[in-house]
Parts: structure tokens; C-alpha cells; sequence
């Protein structure tokens, strides 16, 4: 299947995924990310419109990776391109809340 990208190394799986299976990948010499899934094709093109979206308005997230034919994702499974990160940071609670936002506005 990872053959509709292209030429497509699997490397490791990546950790931390519980509803898909998820690894990293070579896609013609770039470092991507494949995921497979049990989501609907709507459920993926809502999703890859949306990070396309999010991209074109300045946001740095993963894009899908076309299939050699120009789909963003088949039988489940979606290519993205590769975005360094970690887990996010806390956010504050309704608690902190108030004193993080001062420490913000000065």
C-alpha cells in the first residue's frame, strides 16, 4: 500500500498512537509519518483539508503527502510530512487561569 507514494522506506513505529498505527518513513528521501486507521474516507478529507488549510494561514503543522495519482490518503491510510515537536505543556486551570493571563498582559 505505502507504494502508492512512491519510493517509501518504513523506519520505526512511533509511540503514543492507542487508535492507529503509526511509523515513521522515508518518502523519496524525506523524513514523513504514515498512519493507518479504521476513519472514514470523510473523516480524512475533512482532516487533510483542514491541515492544508491551517497551513496556507501560517500554522506549522503536518501535510499530507500525496499518493503518486494525487490522493491525500487510501484504505485508511494518510502520509504527512514530518514535524519535530513533543508532548504539549500543561495548560493552567480555571484556577491559575487568572494569574497566568496577568502574567501575560503585563
Amino acid at each position: 500500500m505505502l507504494g502508492q507514494w512512491g519510493d517509501v522506506i518504513r523506519i520505526v513505529p512511533l509511540a503514543g498512537g492507542v487508535a492507529n498505527d503509526v511509523w515513521s518513513l522515508r518518502v523519496n528521501g524525506l523524513l514523513a509519518v504514515g498512519r493507518l486507521g479504521a476513519r472514514s474516507d470523510a473523516d480524512l478529507a475533512w482532516e487533510t483539508e483542514l491541515l492544508q488549510h491551517l497551513d496556507r494561514e501560517g500554522l506549522v503543522v503536518p501535510l499530507p503527502i500525496p499518493t503518486t495519482d494525487g490522493r491525500l490518503f487510501t484504505e485508511g491510510l494518510t502520509v504527512m510530512t514530518y514535524v519535530e515537536g513533543g508532548p504539549p505543556k500543561p495548560q493552567p486551570t480555571g484556577v491559575e487561569w487568572p494569574r497566568h493571563s496577568a502574567s501575560c498582559t503585563g
